[in-house]
C-alpha cells in the first residue's frame, strides 16, 4: 500500500515538473519575441539663434557613436530632420537651420541612429521673428541736420541698446549725384559729410537684433530728412 502511495507521488511530481517546464519554455518564447530596445544618447543642450522667419539650432550631444541624425518636432506635429556628420569623437555640436513662420513654438529635439531609433527628447521653447516684429522698428532719431564750414553735420539721439538696435545707416547723394551709404555705429553722436548735394534728401534706417543670438539684421522703417540749401 505504501509502495502504491509513493508511486503516485512520484507520478504527480513528474507531471508538475513537466507542466512547469512547459510554462517556462512558453514564457521564454513569449519574451524572446519582444524587440530589443535600442537607447540613443540625447541632446545635452540646445541653443536657439534667430533669422527672419527662420531658426538655427546649435545642438550639443554626447559621444554615442550610434548618433547619425536628428529630428525637431514642432508643437508635437510638424517635424524637421537633419543629418549629422561628426567632427569630434567625443562631445560634438550639430547645427540645423529651418524656415518657420513668425510665432512662439515648443520644440522637441531627438537624436537618431541609422535605423530610426530615437533618443529621449530635449525640450526647448523658441520664438520666430518676422514681419510683425519688423513693422514696429524705428529708425534712430536724428536731432539735427545742418551745414557748417561746407560740411553736412548729422547729429544723433542716443541709441538705446536695450531696444536691440545694432547699427544705423544714412543714404544721400554726393556732389556728382551718385548714391552713397554710410554705416553709423551706435556710439557715434555726430556724422560729418564733406561731399553732398545741398537741397536734397538723406535717408536714415536702423537695424535690430531681437536677441543676442540673432544672425539676421532686421531693418527699420526709413526716415527722410531734408539737406539744407
Amino acid at each position: 500500500m505504501k509502495f502504491k502511495n509513493i508511486k503516485s507521488m512520484v507520478v504527480a511530481l513528474c507531471a508538475t515538473a513537466l507542466i512547469s517546464c512547459e510554462t517556462t519554455s512558453e514564457t521564454f518564447a513569449e519574451f524572446s519575441t519582444i524587440p530589443e530596445v535600442i537607447y540613443i544618447g540625447k541632446a545635452d543642450s540646445v541653443m536657439v539663434s534667430h533669422g527672419y522667419e527662420e531658426l538655427e539650432l546649435g545642438i550639443r550631444f554626447n559621444s554615442d557613436p550610434k548618433i547619425t541624425a536628428g529630428m525637431v518636432l514642432i508643437d508635437g506635429t510638424d517635424s524637421s530632420k537633419f543629418e549629422i556628420t561628426r567632427k569630434n569623437d567625443g562631445v560634438d555640436t550639430a547645427y540645423h537651420k529651418f524656415a518657420i513662420p513668425e510665432g512662439q513654438y515648443s520644440l522637441a529635439v531627438y537624436m537618431l541612429d541609422d535605423d530610426g531609433n530615437k533618443s529621449v527628447s530635449k525640450e526647448v521653447a523658441a520664438i520666430s521673428y518676422g514681419p510683425n516684429y519688423q513693422s514696429v522698428l524705428l529708425a534712430r532719431k536724428v536731432n539735427s541736420v545742418s551745414i557748417a564750414s561746407d560740411s553736412l553735420s548729422v547729429k544723433w539721439a542716443t541709441a538705446d541698446p536695450v531696444s536691440g538696435i545694432v547699427s544705423s545707416q544714412i543714404t544721400y547723394p554726393d556732389a556728382s549725384g551718385s548714391t552713397v551709404t554710410v554705416v553709423v555705429p551706435n556710439d557715434e553722436t555726430e556724422t560729418k559729410i564733406g561731399d553732398f548735394q545741398a537741397g536734397r534728401t538723406l535717408e536714415v534706417q536702423s537695424f535690430y537684433h531681437p536677441t543676442e543670438s540673432a544672425y539676421y539684421d532686421f531693418p527699420s522703417e526709413v526716415d527722410e530728412h531734408a539737406i539744407p540749401e
